[in-house]
């Protein structure tokens, strides 16, 4: 007897033998640190200025912070807007895969942010688990001039993914910081606390990783759950039909933020 799948199964299975091999490959590949290699970001900074004469926002400074294992080009779109608007726009690029977010922030932000002139305003996108770094550095530094910061699919309570079975066996390679994003109560990402700034939360609700949605719980945006991004305190907007990649590039999405700002203007 001759067995019938259907196209939607096939395609399921191929994705699940895919799935498998990169586990296999990445398994086999963390004797060397090949993997910690790959996922390995340099730290850099790049800053951008609009020179335009008439320029009435060039004492505002937008702060760029892109998420795990990521580099400058996630934020490039929205960086593009802020300077077209006249804003000094910094973005930091920093590795994730050796330090914890703590020491991430400490050694990569903080010297950046600490050498903007205290007379500027002070804004910053994040996404991902940048959001926990610079959640983690306004804890523990008092900024002058400090206007607005929008978190972007950020792992408010973590995500499942970090306490994979998947994640687990890779471990060596993903680095300190990727376990931060535990789910588990003591966690680094359920124990920082809540921002007294003004924020706001963009959120997608789609997943274009069928494998990662195996093992959240919920509905995600392919990295996230959607049920715990929230954060208190914050305003919040859910942004249909976005991944958590694809909301970074989304023209709407951009512009909201500058909303947002414009809105909350002192």
């Amino acid at each position: 007897m001759r067995l019938k799948f259907s196209n939607r199964l096939k395609k399921n299975i191929i994705k699940f033998i895919q799935f498998l091999l990169v586990l296999i490959i990445s398994i086999e590949i963390l004797n060397y640190g090949v993997l910690r290699r790959i996922l390995f970001a340099k730290y850099d900074v790049k800053k951008y200025e609009n020179s335009q004469k008439d320029n009435k926002n060039k004492n505002k400074v937008m702060i760029l912070v892109h998420g795990v294992y990521r580099n400058h080009d996630d934020l490039k779109k929205i960086g593009e807007l802020y300077i077209k608007e006249g804003y000094e726009v910094i973005s930091i690029q920093y590795p994730s895969t050796i330090d914890n977010i703590e020491e991430i922030s400490r050694k990569y932000i903080e010297p950046v942010i600490k050498s903007i002139p205290k007379d500027k305003e002070k804004y910053f996108i994040t996404h991902s688990m940048g959001t926990l770094v610079i959640r983690e550095f306004l804890i523990k530094n008092k900024i002058e001039n400090l206007k607005n910061v929008i978190f972007i699919s950020p792992p408010t309570h973590g995500t499942y993914l970090a306490d994979s079975f998947l994640a687990q066996a890779i471990k060596y390679g993903l680095g300190k910081a990727f376990f931060e994003l535990s789910m588990k109560e003591n966690s680094f990402a359920n124990t920082l606390a809540a921002p007294n700034y003004k924020c706001k939360v963009f959120m997608g609700n789609k997943s274009n990783n069928y494998f990662y949605s195996m093992i959240i719980k919920g509905q995600d945006d392919g990295m996230v759950p959607v049920a715990t991004a929230k954060i208190e305190n914050c305003e919040y907007e859910l942004i249909n039909g976005d991944t958590h990649k694809s909301i970074l590039v989304d023209k709407g999405v951009i512009y909201k933020t500058k909303e947002f700002i414009d809105k909350t203007k002192d």
